[in-house]
């Protein structure tokens, strides 16, 4: 069955050369929730990347009741990434159990001073009509 992770987050810490975590959400709590990893895409093919590293929390979490497309409750999901290459394009796929999801990627930071593009945002999570 396809994975259709929602949520999915990018969270750069001291070392954005380095080091990443990944997380994501699911609408089932699951089992043996990991991430595959390589510098090639692999299209979705969890036997071909590179790497498979498990998440280090999971955990239950309530949306509101104004997120109808998810209802309640919703799980998250960390997984921390280390040793990575500066400027480097990497490919992901999200598992939980049986369940892979489509790829996507991320790129690391610059290990210099060459110019680079970051998108941030948040959601306070109020919604509805009336925030």
């Amino acid at each position: 069955m396809m994975l259709h992770p929602c949520l999915i987050a990018r969270i750069y810490r001291k070392n954005p050369q380095h080091e990443i975590v990944l997380s994501w959400t699911t609408r089932h709590e699951g089992e043996n929730h990991r991430v595959y990893v390589d510098t090639e895409s692999r299209n979705g093919n969890a036997s071909d990347y590179a790497r498979e590293v498990a998440t280090f929390a999971d955990g239950q979490f309530d949306y509101r009741p104004a997120d109808e497309q998810w209802g309640q409750p919703a799980w998250y999901h960390h997984v921390y990434l280390s040793d990575l290459e500066p400027d480097t394009t990497y490919y992901v796929a999200f598992a939980s159990g049986d369940d892979l999801s489509d790829e996507f990627h991320f790129r690391t930071a610059p290990a210099d001073d060459k110019d680079f593009a970051l998108i941030f945002g948040g959601d306070s999570r109020i919604g509805g009509s009336d925030p």
